[in-house]
This record gives C-alpha cells, sequence and structure tokens, in this order.
C-alpha cells in the first residue's frame, strides 16, 4: 500500500474506534435494532444532502439497487445489531481482539471470490497482528465463563465475518464516487433496519434515551459512521478488502493512543509490547521491508 492508504487506514481506526466508546452507552439505553436505525438514517441523510451538493450523484438501475441492499445488510444492519447486543455480555477489550479477526476471514473470502492470492506474509502478518492485539489488550480479556458470554463472542466473530463478505463484495462499486457509495449503502441499511425494528423491538414504547445516549447516537452515526464510510470505500477501491481490513489491527493501538494523549494514561508493559507486535505485523503484512532486504541480491 502507498502511504496515503496508510494514512487513511490510521484515520479509519480512529473514527471507527471510538464506536466502542458510543456502544457501551447505547448498549445500556436503546435495543440493537433501533441503534442501528438512528446511526445509519442520519449518517445517511447527512452524506446526502452533502453528496447532492457537491454533485457527484449519478443515477442507479434497480439492480444496483439490489447490490447496495445486500452489502448494507452485510456491512451495517447484521454487524451493527450483532456488536450492540454483544456489548451487554462480553467486554470491550474481548470485542476489539475477536474483531481483529476480520482481516483474516477476508483474505479466506477474498481468495475463495478470486479477488486476491493468500501469501506467506499475509498469513504469517495477520497471526502476529492478532497476538499483538490479545497482549496489547491483555490475554485475561480472553477468559469466558457463562453462556452469555460464548453468546457475545459467537456474535462478533459472526459480524467479522459479516464485514468480510462486505468487503469483498463492495468492490463491484468501483466505478461510483465513494462519497455516493456510502450514501446509498447507508439509505440501503436504512431501509432495511427500519421495519425489523418497528416489528421486533416497537421504539415507541421505550422510554426516552438520556441526553447521554443521545450525544452518543449522534456521536456514532456523525464521527464513526458518516466520514468513516466514505474512507472505507476509498482504501477499499485503492488497496482491497484485505488491506482494508487491517484497520481492526489498528484500532486497539489508537485507542490506547487516545487514552495516553487525552486522559493521561500510562500504558502497561504489555500494552507497549503488543503495540510493537502489531506494528511488526503491519511491516510483514505490507512485504515491502523484506523485498528490499532480497532483491538487490536475488536479483
Amino acid at each position: 500500500m502507498r502511504a496515503r492508504e496508510w494514512f487513511g487506514l490510521l484515520l479509519l481506526s480512529v473514527l471507527w474506534g471510538s464506536s466502542y466508546f458510543f456502544f457501551q452507552l447505547l448498549a445500556k439505553s436503546l435495543p440493537p435494532l433501533t441503534v442501528v436505525v438512528g446511526r445509519v438514517g442520519i449518517a445517511a441523510a447527512l452524506l446526502g444532502a452533502v453528496t447532492c451538493a457537491m454533485g457527484k450523484w449519478q443515477p442507479l438501475g434497480a439492480k444496483r439497487w439490489y447490490s447496495f441492499l445486500t452489502v448494507a445488510a452485510l456491512s451495517n444492519v447484521l454487524p451493527f445489531a450483532l456488536t450492540v447486543w454483544s456489548e451487554a455480555r462480553i467486554t470491550g477489550g474481548l470485542a476489539s481482539i475477536l474483531n481483529a479477526t476480520t482481516p483474516s476471514f477476508t483474505i479466506v473470502v477474498a481468495w475463495a471470490a478470486g479477488r486476491e492470492v493468500i501469501t506467506w506474509n499475509k498469513v504469517l502478518g495477520l497471526a502476529l497482528g492478532l497476538i499483538g492485539v490479545a497482549v496489547l489488550i491483555g490475554i485475561s480479556a480472553l477468559r469466558t465463563g457463562s453462556g452469555q458470554e460464548i453468546l457475545g463472542i459467537l456474535a462478533v466473530l459472526l459480524a467479522a465475518f459479516s464485514y468480510a463478505l462486505a468487503g469483498v463484495y463492495g468492490q463491484r462499486f468501483h466505478d461510483l464516487a465513494p462519497i455516493q457509495v456510502a450514501t446509498v449503502q447507508l439509505a440501503a441499511a436504512t431501509l432495511i433496519s427500519l421495519p425489523l425494528a418497528l416489528a421486533v423491538e416497537h421504539p415507541w414504547t421505550i422510554a426516552m434515551p438520556s441526553i447521554d445516549a443521545i450525544g452518543a447516537l449522534l456521536g456514532i452515526a456523525l464521527i464513526s459512521t458518516a466520514p468513516a464510510y466514505i474512507l472505507y470505500y476509498r482504501i477499499l477501491f485503492a488497496a482491497g478488502p484485505t488491506n482494508l481490513f487491517l484497520v481492526t489491527l489498528l484500532m486497539p493501538v489508537t485507542a490506547l493512543a487516545l487514552g495516553v494523549l487525552i486522559f493521561g494514561e500510562r500504558p502497561s508493559a504489555a500494552a507497549i509490547a503488543g503495540m510493537v507486535i502489531i506494528g511488526v505485523s503491519l511491516l510483514v503484512i505490507d512485504g515491502r521491508l523484506l523485498k528490499s532486504h532480497r532483491s538487490p541480491r536475488d536479483g
């Protein structure tokens, strides 16, 4: 990847990393599908206005809308609902470790679809990255006990697999502007999740959420979703799905860095070691450092 895509991944990790903070607030106040409707609906409305104002809108046929409904279900409705549901059952640290399996799922899905080739440096790098995330957050986070915790783990793994499918499927929209793709996907996600939320959760019977919950919903829509999905598609079209989902390895690192910079937290030795392992894993996946060492003599 180019430096531009690496910087984009770092920024995306900050935008998406903040969603776990918002999820923890929302999981206590609103049911999963209602959160999804608010998140994607608010983000879609904002991006729709910006897309039209920028003149980036292109007419879409019925077949394209069907494709967008598919990717919206895989990238937004299912994983968002599963993540909110799991937050009440497992810790955020464990969820971060499990979420870091997304690029591993992605490389297998992309290979099966004939989109990417599995290379040894990607396999080794992804394994190192997953180990690094576990070390950074703490191996103790992997301990589980109740059946509810196991269900929470399965929910996050299913969400990770769904993200992988969406990343590979979403490459078909490369001829459209990333902002339009993000807008239509989020609008399609709203069309899917709204009737489901109305039928299953009856949101009109829910108590009025607190100011904190409303703020969290606005934050997750306007920070973790609207700008994030524009960046998501820019990276996907330029670097492919496996490279895109390396962001899940970076998210725990940026969360730790923000804690140090904003809250003055002190990282543990294990956290620093985990960051180093993740850094090495990204170098292995990128492959350029290894090529630079062997190409002068091997040629």
